[in-house]
């Protein structure tokens, strides 16, 4: 058996720790790695802001536990997965095996836990591919081994560790790991559009440009606000050095991370321009509530049915957002970044080793040295 847990120090003291889940890739990967088939054996380690799949509902049986997830959990009798943060602690399990999946949005694992739901819960599993929102990766410094007996007890400890750099600051509640070679090189690996780190990049029609703000940042320090013409839409433009959108399929996806201020929003726009009159366009309906969101993965085929114009795949030289208020009403929302998620390009060497959620999520300040440990136990 193989189970792995992260550790974080800060200053060399730790500060948290989690156990994790290890993905189907991973399982493949470390498999081969032992037969000698994995050309390398460098891995980085990624952080990021996500927080897995929403639970919506969760009751115990006495027997079983019933857990119900907001949107299609993908899951199959005898996948693996973890739960964190429901207000229940018997329901939090760790890599557990599903007993059954009923349908697209409810699964079952034998326990014998019971209590009344009434909030929290998130889940992740070993069908995921890559972290919900990752803003920084960086390749581990140091590798080894550690082998204690312990009461006639031997365990056999593979050791990857790494260092955030002082200048790094954001709010870490994912961790993921990573091979760092791939069998072939792809031009349209996953990648940050717009990390919103100056608000004078994003500018408007009328004069009006970004403002830097510290609410809702996640993703370094500081977020963009960006606001409504009124109570009219407001589209800001962000232009960027020509790219080619042409690799990525109708497969792939990108992803909006932004802090919604008050009610009154309506819903975002995310255009992509190859000419001032030729753009692809994606539109956000804003979810229920205030407060920091990541949106679901919008496929690229939605992103290419829309817009106007006949775009250019291969030129994208500007970002649109278009923010749009409520009749009658203004708003303002803080944007921290965008992705571009590769979801569909093959490799049977490189994807996501294993991944863990943190109960509470952990603020890396600027400035300061946070060491990175992931400890993979091996069984025999």
């Amino acid at each position: 058996m193989i189970k792995g847990t992260y550790i974080v120090y800060e200053d060399g003291k730790e500060i948290a720790r989690s156990s994790n889940i290890i993905t189907k890739f991973g399982k493949r990967f470390t498999t081969n790695f032992l037969a000698g088939n994995v050309v390398g054996n460098s891995r980085d380690i990624a952080v990021g802001i996500g927080s897995g799949k929403t639970l919506s509902s969760i009751s115990g049986s006495g027997s079983a536990i019933t857990y119900t997830t907001s949107s299609d959990h993908g899951l199959e009798a005898g996948d693996r997965v973890s739960v964190y943060g429901s207000n229940i602690a018997g329901y939090n399990l760790k890599n557990v095996a599903v007993a059954t999946a009923p349908t697209t949005t409810t699964f079952t694992v034998t326990n014998s836990a019971t209590g009344s739901y009434t909030s929290g819960g998130k889940l992740i599993s070993d069908i995921d591919s890559r972290l919900e929102f990752e803003f920084y990766r960086l390749p581990v410094l140091f590798g080894s081994t550690d082998i204690q007996t312990t009461s006639n007890i031997t365990t056999y400890v593979v050791v990857y560790k790494t260092t955030l750099p002082q200048d790094v600051s954001g709010v870490i509640s994912e961790i993921g790991l990573y091979p760092s070679n791939r069998i072939s090189t792809n031009n349209f690996d996953s990648k940050f559009l717009a990390d919103f780190t100056d608000p004078l990049d994003w500018f408007a029609a009328d004069g009006s440009t970004g403002v830097e703000s510290t609410t809702g940042a996640k993703i370094g320090s500081t977020t963009v606000t960006l606001s409504s013409a009124s109570t009219s839409a407001r589209e800001y433009f962000y232009t960027i050095p020509a790219t080619d959108f042409s690799g990525y399929s109708v497969y792939d996806s990108i992803k909006l991370a932004y802090y919604k201020n008050n009610a009154d929003l309506q819903s975002i726009k995310v255009r992509f321009y190859s000419s001032d009159s030729n753009y692809y366009e994606a539109t956000i309906t804003d979810t229920s509530g205030t407060g920091y969101k990541i949106s679901s993965d919008i496929l690229m085929s939605t992103v290419y049915s829309g817009g106007s114009g006949t775009p250019d795949k291969t030129k994208i030289n500007k970002i649109g957002i278009v923010i749009t208020p409520k009749t009658s009403l203004s708003t303002t929302v803080n944007f921290d970044g965008l992705r571009i998620n590769d979801e569909d390009s093959f490799d049977p060497y490189f994807g996501l080793i294993s991944r863990t959620l943190f109960d509470t999520s952990l603020t890396k300040q600027a400035g300061r040295k946070v060491d990175v440990e992931y400890r993979m136990e091996i069984g025999f």
